[in-house]
């Protein structure tokens, strides 16, 4: 079996089975389909991508609770938070059971692991430095673009 689908079933299985009666992952074009009950709870995409992700996310309410954009193009606001193109966007990151959710640019290797050993390294220069700025933003319901903009000028602004 694919060790990818194993560990997706292993992932989503038991958070499912909580409430639902029947979660089935199914070969799609994109990589792998998972419903609950009959209705779509993401794909996890592996084909077309740098890395694998899942999208969309349905929430409880039966929408998409992710942001489309880089997916799909031309929604309103989302543009404006693009990662940093000069440092290796879309950014990578850390997500583990026991609360560990932080941002990695640099462990490209151990994402994909089919790039050498080294990749994703950065060196600073003595007496240089790196800044990196990431924000979280949580909207209750569809936010309005000009209320994304507005965050992200507020982001934008901040030292």
């Amino acid at each position: 079996m694919n060790p990818t689908l194993f560990i997706t079933a292993l992932l989503f299985a038991p958070l499912a089975a909580l409430q639902a009666q029947t979660v089935s992952l199914t070969p799609s074009d994109a990589g792998l389909r998972v419903e609950i009950d009959g209705q779509l709870f993401t794909e996890y995409v592996t084909k077309d991508t740098p890395r694998p992700l899942m999208y969309p996310l349905i929430g409880e309410a039966g929408v998409n609770v992710a942001r489309d954009f880089p997916l799909k193009k031309g929604v309103p606001g989302e543009e404006r938070f693009l990662d940093h193109r000069h440092h290796r966007s879309p950014t990578t990151w850390h997500a583990r059971d026991y609360g560990l959710f932080a941002v990695n640019p640099f462990g490209l290797h151990d994402f994909e692991p089919d790039k050498p050993v080294g990749v994703g390294d950065y060196t600073i220069k003595n007496a240089n430095s790196l800044t990196l700025r990431y924000r979280f933003y949580f909207a209750k319901g569809q936010p309005k673009p000009d209320a994304l903009d507005e965050r992200f000028q507020d982001y934008a602004k901040a030292k």
